[in-house]
């Protein structure tokens, strides 16, 4: 027995002296493949940091051939394809095509749409050359590791940078620049509020510096160019669920008829209208008629009377689309752009038309002071001259026209630059406002009532 046993523990023992040098030689090889990954990591943050030309070679063939996913759809897609893609992969596909232009996508390689995509700040645009790739893992031919921003140790930085091997060679994945996009904008869009499609559109927009009208979301390659239209959603939206009356206008001598401002708390949209208008967004809706507190709409499901709330929320409080009694899909870029097609400005800008913050009082509305000749001895001011206002903004509200000479609000006549910031600061705060104006030689005198403004 104690013969066995000592050859058992010879046997064993020859097996732990052999496998000795081979859990080096892994270790070993471990080692080198993270040096290796490490290395890889640095020539990629750097050719970045450069705006290498020849970044591509270091980026793996899968890598590359997404690009080239993304030049075809940039090229020939359409709205409804838009709307089968993540936010993340929208963007890039609406940037590539506005940035870049249909000709000039047509006849750029994967690794050349790669590069643009890099130096245009759609990929990598957070990458310093001082970072450093530590914490590798390596999993066969796949590694992944944490860039620390700076090399400092204190700054992680958010996902991980991955990477495959391929014929012996480490290339960069892509996955993990991919994820941190999706990531940051998934926390884009917590932190604004924004539903997600109209959160994209407004990233859109920002970057590009312009208006997106319909045309925009068609490829240049399209097979159809007419823009698919999806059937309306507005109809299942019951008006008396989203709509309320904002503002009552009425001129006190009744020379002119009066005048409403009903808001959209969905779309955040804002509307001036008279009586036998129709109600934009909503499928056969009218004014049918304005009373002193109240307007009575003309809608498919009968009449629906909307009251003046003076104590109710105030302008611009937002209503949540699952609030809403009838469950309602989130408007696609399509229907977005079509909204804002006719309204001056960015998204931005349309979707706050009409709230009556001081910033958005100056951008919506050009008033100019009118100076005395210089022969009078007054220095008092004429009034205030409307240069121009915007559609369904404060000042269309109560009445104003381009051209109009605004001579006083509630009773202060408008001689001076501290009345002016008084007229401010009525626009900003006060719920019933009287102005007095010239308009094409006559005076006109309008009251509007509104609710709570702020």
């Amino acid at each position: 027995m104690s013969r066995r046993m000592g050859a058992v523990v010879a046997c064993l023992m020859g097996i732990a002296l052999l496998t000795i040098p081979l859990i080096g030689e892994s270790r070993i090889a471990d080692s080198d493949a993270r040096d290796a990954v490490s290395a890889r990591s640095a020539e990629w943050v750097r050719a970045v940091h450069r705006r290498d030309p020849m970044l591509g070679d270091l980026v793996s063939p899968d890598g590359r051939a997404l690009y080239g996913e993304l030049r075809g759809l940039a090229l020939s897609a359409d709205p409804a394809q838009l709307e089968t893609l993540h936010p993340k992969e929208q963007l890039q596909v609406l940037f590539l095509r506005h940035l870049a232009g249909g000709d000039r996508l047509q006849g750029m390689s994967e690794s050349e749409i790669l590069h643009f995509a890099v130096s245009e700040g759609l990929l990598g645009m957070d990458l310093r050359s001082s970072d450093v790739l530590r914490d590798v893992v390596v999993e066969g031919d796949r590694a992944h590791g944490t860039l620390f921003k700076f090399g400092l140790s204190e700054r992680p930085d958010r996902g991980r940078q991955t990477f495959v091997r391929i014929d012996g060679v480490w290339r960069v994945d892509l996955t993990g620049e991919h994820e941190r996009q999706r990531s940051d904008f998934e926390h884009f869009v917590k932190r604004s509020g924004l539903p997600t499609n109209e959160a994209t559109f407004f990233v859109l927009e920002m970057r590009l510096g312009r208006k997106i009208t319909p045309p925009d979301l068609v490829g240049p390659l399209s097979p159809a160019r007419l823009i698919p239209n999806r059937p309306s959603l507005r109809p299942s939206r019951a008006a008396r669920d989203v709509l309320r009356l904002v503002a009552i206008r009425h001129a006190l001598d009744g020379s002119d008829p009066r005048a409403v401002t009903i808001e959209d708390r969905v779309e955040s949209l804002r509307s001036v209208l008279a009586t036998g208008e129709a109600v934009p967004g909503h499928e056969n809706v009218y004014v049918e008629r304005i009373d002193t507190n109240a307007v009575y709409l003309s809608t498919p499901a009968g009449r629906l009377e909307l009251r003046l709330e003076p104590k109710g929320p105030r302008l611009g409080h937002p209503h949540g689309r699952s609030r809403t009694t009838t469950a309602v899909l989130e408007s696609t870029l399509l229907e977005i752009a079509k909204l804002g097609e006719k309204r001056s400005g960015l998204m931005a800008q349309w979707r706050n038309v009409g709230l009556r913050d001081r910033a958005l009082l100056l951008q919506q509305g050009s008033l100019t002071p009118i100076l005395p000749d210089a022969a009078e001895a007054s220095s008092r001011l004429l009034g205030l001259r409307v240069d121009r206002r915007a559609d369904a903004s404060f000042w269309h509200q109560i009445g104003l026209e381009p051209q109009d000479v605004l001579m006083a609000v509630n009773g202060q006549p408008l001689d001076s630059l501290g009345a002016w910031q008084r007229l401010l600061t009525v626009a900003e705060e006060e719920q019933s406002i009287t102005i007095a104006l010239r308009r094409d030689g006559r005076s006109i005198q309008y009251q509007t009532r509104t609710i709570p403004p702020r």
